[in-house]
C-alpha cells in the first residue's frame, strides 16, 4: 500500500498543533476542499509556500490527492529565487499562507489569489504540461550556491518512506516532533511523512517552541516543547543537537518519552553520538541524499556501530568507488529539473567519501571535492576532523586547512578562547597523528551566510574563510616552521651530517 492509499484510510490524530488535534478524517476533510479548487482549474503543477504549520501539510495532501505535482518551496529563498523557481518548475499555482500570502503577490503582481478555508491558492498564470512520472520537485542549493531541483516520483518516496517505517519501528502509537523545516525533503520523507505513513501523529509548533524563533536558538524552549507534547522521534542536525544535550546535560534532564532520534549532517562526530546516550537521547545517524529520495542509510538499535551512519536501508544500494566515493542506486530521482534524465539502472555519484566495513555499515568521511593533500602527498578529508572538533562543547565551528603542508591548522569559533589550546589538544588525543592539529587561529566571528562564511545551504565556505584569516593562518604556519628549524637536529653544510 502506498502512503498515499494509507491516508485515505488513517484514523486517530494526525497532526498535534498548540491550537487543536487535528485527525486523519479531518485533514482528509481540509484537504478535500483545495482538491476540488485545484482540479476545477486544471492544475498539473503546484508549489507550497510557507513555515512549518498544519496548512503545510493539508497543502501537500490535497496536492497529492489532485494528482498533481508539488514543489515544496522554502521561505528562506531569495525573491529573485522564488521568482525563478516558479517560472522553472512551471508552477501553475502556489499555495501559501500567513505571511507568505503577502510576499508572494508582491513578486508576482499578475498572481490571482482565491481564499481557500485558512489556504490561499495563488494561480500563477502559467501554463504547463505534466511532467512524465514527476511527482515531486525537491529544491536545495548546493555547495556551490546553485538551486537545484531533484525530480521524484511517488514509487522512490513510497519506498524509502517504507524503508524508514519498518527500520526505525514506526508505528501508530508514536509521536513525531517536526523540528526540521518541511521543504526540506527528509523531513517530508523520512520525518513527517513517515510518522503520517504509520499512522502516528505529529506535532507541529510554531517556531517559537521549538526554539528557532529567534536568531539565537533556544534550547529550553525545545526541551520544554519535546516533554510537553511526549514526542517520541525527532529528524535533528548536530548544529542543533549540540546546544540541546549541553542544556539537558548542565541540569541532568532526560528525554523519557523519546525513542528514536534521527541524526543527519554526515559526517558526524562519535563524541557527540555517545554525549547523546549519556543524556539518555537514543540518538541514531542516518545518511540522506536527495537524490535518492532522502535517506540512504540508517542506524537501528539492532544495527549500530559508532561513528557509522548505519547500514543502507532495504530500498537502497551502496558501493565504494575505486576513488572512496558512495555510489548510490536502488530508488533514486529522475534526475534534475532543466537537465538530461537519469539513465535507468545507473548509479548516482554522491560527492562524498566514505567507506563500508565488512559488516555492511557505512561510514561516511566527507565531500570529495574538498580533500586536501598535504606535502607528503597525503590525501586528507576535512569534514570528519572537523566533525571530532566541534564534537567537543567548546567548539562551536571549525575549518580545518593544510594543502601542500605538513601540518594541519584550524580556524575555531570557541564559547572560551582561553581554554582552546587545551580543548584542541583534547580532540588531537582522539585522532591519528596524521589529523591531528597544530596549530589553532581564533575566529573573530561565527561563520554564518551573512557573512559569507556559509554558504546558504549552510555549508562552510571553505575559500572565504581562508581568505578571511589567511594572514592569521600564515603566521602561524611561519611558527610552526620556526619551532620544527630550532628542534631538528642541525646539519653540516658539507657532509648534510646531523651535527652532534
Amino acid at each position: 500500500m502506498s502512503t498515499l492509499q494509507y491516508l485515505e484510510t488513517a484514523q486517530g490524530d494526525a497532526l498535534i498543533t498548540a491550537r487543536e488535534r487535528m485527525s486523519f478524517a479531518k485533514l482528509r476533510q481540509e484537504a478535500d476542499a483545495l482538491v476540488i479548487r485545484l482540479k476545477s482549474y486544471s492544475i498539473r503543477r503546484a508549489g507550497i509556500l510557507g513555515d512549518n504549520d498544519a496548512a503545510w501539510i493539508i497543502a501537500d495532501l490535497a496536492i497529492a490527492r489532485a494528482g498533481a505535482l508539488c514543489a515544496p518551496l522554502s521561505p528562506k529563498l531569495s525573491d529573485e529565487q522564488l521568482r525563478h523557481v516558479i517560472r522553472q518548475a512551471g508552477l501553475e499555482a502556489v499555495i501559501c499562507y500567513g505571511s507568505a500570502g503577502v510576499r508572494l503577490r508582491k513578486l508576482w503582481p499578475e498572481s490571482r489569489l482565491l481564499q481557500v478555508g485558512g489556504l490561499q491558492l495563488a494561480l500563477t498564470g502559467l501554463y504547463s504540461e505534466p511532467m512524465t512520472d514527476v511527482d515531486r520537485i525537491a529544491f536545495y542549493v548546493d555547495d556551490c550556491d546553485i538551486l537545484r531541483g531533484v525530480c521524484l516520483n511517488r514509487q522512490t518516496l513510497d519506498a524509502v518512506t517504507a524503508s524508514v517505517c519498518a527500520s526505525a519501528n514506526i508505528t501508530a502509537q508514536g509521536r513525531h516532533f517536526c523540528l526540521l523545516p518541511l521543504n526540506s525533503l527528509a523531513e517530508q520523507v523520512a520525518g513527517t511523512g513517515a510518522a503520517l505513513a504509520a499512522g502516528a501523529a505529529t506535532i507541529m509548533l510554531p517556531a517559537e517552541q521549538c526554539g528557532s524563533g529567534s536568531p539565537t536558538f533556544n534550547p529550553a524552549e525545545l526541551y520544554r516543547s519535546l516533554v510537553d507534547y511526549r514526542a517520541s522521534t525527532m529528524l535533528i542536525t548536530p548544529e542543533l543537537l549540540k546546544p540541546l544535550l549541553s542544556y539537558m546535560q548542565s541540569r541532568s534532564l532526560t528525554l523519557d518519552a523519546m525513542r528514536y532520534v534521527t541524526l543527519i549532517g554526515a559526517p558526524v562526530s562519535r563524541r557527540l553520538i555517545n554525549a547523546a546516550r549519556r543524556q539518555g537521547a537514543p540518538v541514531y545517524a542516518g545518511y540522506c541524499l536527495d537524490e535518492a529520495g532522502s535517506m540512504v542509510s540508517l542506524s537501528t538499535p539492532k544495527a549500530y556501530k559508532p561513528g557509522s551512519v548505519g547500514k543502507p536501508l532495504p530500498h537502497s544500494r551502496v558501493r565504494i568507488s575505486e576513488e572512496g566515493e558512495v555510489m548510490v542506486g536502488g530508488a533514486l530521482s529522475l534526475g534534475y529539473l532543466g537537465g538530461e534524465p537519469r539513465r535507468p539502472n545507473a548509479q548516482w555519484n554522491s560527492g562524498d567519501l566514505g567507506y563500508m566495513d565488512n559488516e555492511g555499515f557505512l561510514f561516511i568521511r566527507g565531500r570529495k571535492k574538498d580533500v586536501l593533500v598535504t606535502a607528503e602527498g597525503r590525501r586528507i578529508s576535512p569534514d570528519w576532523i572537523e566533525a571530532e572538533l566541534t564534537g567537543d562543547p567548546q567548539i562551536r565551528q571549525a575549518a580545518v586547512f593544510g594543502a601542500g603542508k605538513s601540518n594541519l591548522v584550524a580556524v575555531i569559533v570557541s564559547e572560551d578562547a582561553d581554554e582552546l589550546t587545551s580543548v584542541v589538544e583534547r580532540v588531537n588525543r582522539r585522532l591519528p597523528e596524521f589529523a591531528q592539529i597544530k596549530a589553532v587561529v581564533g575566529a573573530t566571528q561565527a561563520f554564518n551566510v551573512a557573512n559569507g562564511l556559509l554558504h546558504s545551504s549552510g555549508r562552510k565556505n571553505r575559500e572565504a574563510i581562508q581568505q578571511t584569516y589567511q594572514e592569521d593562518i600564515d603566521a602561524v604556519y611561519e611558527l610552526l616552521e620556526a619551532t620544527h628549524r630550532m628542534t631538528s637536529p642541525k646539519e653540516d653544510s658539507k657532509t648534510g651530517e646531523a651535527l652532534s
